[in-house]
């Protein structure tokens, strides 16, 4: 009888231990629905212009909460606010499709190459339009995503964007910018690891006599390669820190670091 009886408590014990064991974050029971934050106010969103023109439907608060831009432009003083209606002619609706669908689950989807016009674009030239839309909306979490995700995938497949499309996004964005220095890397990589019996290098040099910044840019990153050029240097943007193309300082401990 002592022996089932300590069989009986052991077991109780056991129990017990198991149901204080914490449960993986899958299978928690949700806080709050998703459902129930959406709220029922809808803004909408113009993007793009002529035949490009597309007009995107989102909740409010989802948006609004995420990107404190939008919240001064929906519930501030400005026009938009009255009208619950925003214009975006000079950028690209892909662009929003992406940020819309980051708005409501936190990750980005990797773009089509053919659009629903018929239009086909290498999905890294979206992700590089987003990029410059979440700079200019100043959403640093989602602009440090996109440059995580566009150097992962350009890794993948082992494929740069276009020159010319790094070319004109480069145009888009300020002197500070981490896509800057993302695309004077990957132009050096292309002018000096590409053969030069399959590589025409002349294009190149035209692009970068036409843009005064970009060939400034180029030839800062170009000299860093220079003196050990005998050593094992980073060649392609992905082989530098994630880090060079995060929006924090280069003092400041990286908000994206898992912890050990």
């Amino acid at each position: 009888m002592p022996h089932l009886i300590r069989n009986m408590l052991n077991l109780k014990m056991s129990s017990a231990k198991k149901t204080n064991d914490p449960l993986p974050d899958r299978y928690r029971p949700v806080i709050a629905y998703l459902a129930d934050g959406l709220g029922p106010d809808i803004v909408e969103i113009v993007v793009g212009n002529g035949d490009a023109q597309k007009s995107f439907k989102a909740h409010k608060i989802p948006l609004c909460k995420k990107i404190p831009y939008f919240d001064k432009m929906f519930n501030g003083v400005f026009e938009e606010a009255t009208s619950q209606r925003a214009t975006f002619p000079e950028d690209h609706p892909v662009a929003f499709k992406l940020l819309i669908g980051w708005v409501y689950t936190g990750f980005i989807e990797i773009p089509k190459s053919s659009d629903d016009d018929g239009s086909e674009e290498h999905p890294s030239t979206h992700l590089l339009r987003l990029f410059v839309l979440a700079e200019k909306l100043m959403i640093p979490r989602l602009a440090d995503a996109t440059m995580d995700l566009l150097t992962k995938y350009c890794k993948a497949i082992a494929i740069l964007p276009h020159r010319d499309v790094m070319d004109e996004e480069y145009r888009q964005t300020p002197e500070d910018s981490k896509l800057r220095l993302w695309v004077a890397r990957a132009m050096v990589h292309q002018f000096r690891f590409t053969s030069h019996d399959t590589y025409d290098k002349g294009p190149l040099k035209e692009m970068l006599a036409d843009n005064v910044d970009l060939l400034g840019d180029f030839l800062g990153n170009l000299r860093a390669l220079e003196p050990d050029c005998s050593r094992s240097f980073p060649s392609e943007p992905w082989e530098f820190p994630a880090c060079d193309y995060h929006q924090h300082a280069k003092i400041e401990p990286c908000p994206y670091a898992t912890k050990k």
